[in-house]
């Protein structure tokens, strides 16, 4: 594990000589320089007995050249740093010039990543970014924490105040920016795909820092409880255990609507409220408080089938299916029951050649691919892209659970297996 420092430069002859300042340590002082990245390894020695092992200048070779002198006094002569833990990575004019951003991040973030390992704790400085830089170096932070793993970023900047006689730069940490990110990804891996696991470990991460502030003295006592009902969900969505499911969905779906608990995220994580109006509506798509069991297995179907989750998709449609034949042959009470399942299902096989259930016959047959992951004779007819524009179909053909129920009734009820009254 190391200390890495990475700072942006612009033009050196522009920088005055200022001392820092820090809201947090009050106390410091004497620590003064014309870059702020000197002053912030000074800052970083003196409150976290902290030295850093590398310094990674993000510039252009004007900046460069322009603050040569600089470094080599303040960041060599003065604090000791060697040469060879200096590095320069070049911003290319010319690829946003020419608007080239994918190219211009794909140079600094193949550059970058190359001087990071697993553990370290990187200190990313903003003061001396100048026109595109602080945006572009936001984007490439976010890049990071995708791209490497156990990697902790933070983010400063130094809010220059000239005065006179004396000018300072306070110290201002904007890491929260990066752990914004974090849960607007989170947040969207859960709207888009139905993944809660992201979202469930922040909570709880957040939780764990209020309790452990001594300076927080009132703590929240709900958002843990709604970062288990999350993991909950998202367990019982990927193991297909249709009571887990049911029981899982009508819990996070309570939590959502606690008064108090809104208040507590309003208070504690402002980030993620704003957000919370979407992953309402995502929960109470399947929410068993707001829909009939039929109805909520339907839309569970569409919410596997948009996170591409096929063989979730296929295991569930085929199952729907059974239910909404219980259902329309008066058999409801029994969905449970194993061996009037079986009934049912002898009774749909023997429409299998019907054409009119050409598109159950195909959702049966390739379920089983799926239910036994490929080690059967009809893996060969399996293609991702034409199964799931098949289930597509199946959930717009029928546009409600009441529609398939009544389509089967007609159809099952001509059947001489036997009737609904048997």
């Amino acid at each position: 594990m190391g200390h890495k420092l990475v700072a942006a430069l612009g033009v050196g002859s522009n920088y005055q000589l200022s001392t820092l300042v820090s809201p947090r340590y009050p106390e410091i002082s004497g620590i003064s320089n014309r870059l702020f990245p000197a002053s912030l390894i000074e800052f970083l020695r003196k409150t976290e007995n902290v030295e850093i092992d590398e310094v990674l200048f993000l510039g252009t070779e004007r900046s460069f050249s322009s603050c040569g002198n600089l470094i080599e006094e303040e960041i060599v002569g003065k604090l000791g740093i060697a040469q060879n833990k200096i590095k320069y990575i070049l911003i290319y004019d010319e690829d946003f010039k020419n608007s080239n951003i994918e190219k211009a991040i794909g140079r600094m973030l193949s550059d970058l990543k190359n001087h990071f390992t697993a553990g370290d704790v990187v200190y990313f400085d903003m003061t001396h970014s100048f026109r595109f830089i602080p945006f572009f170096s936001t984007v490439l932070i976010m890049y990071l924490q995708a791209v490497l793993q156990n990697v902790d970023i933070r983010l400063y900047y130094g809010l220059f105040e000239p005065g006179n006689p004396n000018s300072h730069t306070i110290l201002v940490d904007l890491s929260k920016l990066t752990n914004i990110a974090k849960w607007i990804y989170a947040s969207n891996l859960f709207i888009e795909y139905g993944y809660t696991i992201p979202i469930s470990r922040l909570l709880s991460s957040r939780a764990r820092e209020i309790y452990k502030n001594t300076e927080i003295r009132q703590k929240p006592v709900k958002i843990s409880g709604l970062s288990s009902s999350f993991e909950k969900f998202s367990n019982s969505i990927r193991a297909g255990i249709w009571v887990l499911i049911e029981e899982s969905a009508r819990e996070l779906d309570n939590k959502l609507k606690e008064e108090k608990l809104r208040n507590e995220i309003q208070e504690f994580i402002p980030e993620l409220e704003p957000l919370l109006p979407r992953i309402e509506q995502k929960v109470r798509s399947i929410s068993p408080n707001e829909l009939n069991i039929l109805e909520m297995q339907r839309q569970m179907i569409k919410f596997y089938l948009e996170s591409n989750d096929l063989g979730m998709a296929f295991r569930l449609a085929r199952e729907f299916t059974v239910n909404c034949a219980m259902v329309a042959l008066h058999k409801g009470e029994y969905l449970f029951d194993r061996s009037k399942r079986e009934e049912v299902e002898r009774l749909i096989a023997l429409k299998n050649n019907d054409p009119n259930w050409k598109i159950f016959s195909a959702i049966f047959q390739l379920r089983n691919s799926y239910a036994h992951f490929g080690f059967n004779s009809d893996a060969k007819s399996v293609n991702l892209e034409s199964d799931h524009k098949r289930l597509a179909e199946f959930l717009d053909k029928f546009k409600s659970a009441a529609e398939l129920v009544e389509f089967i009734r007609q159809e099952l009820l001509n059947v001489s297996y036997f009737t609904a009254e048997d």
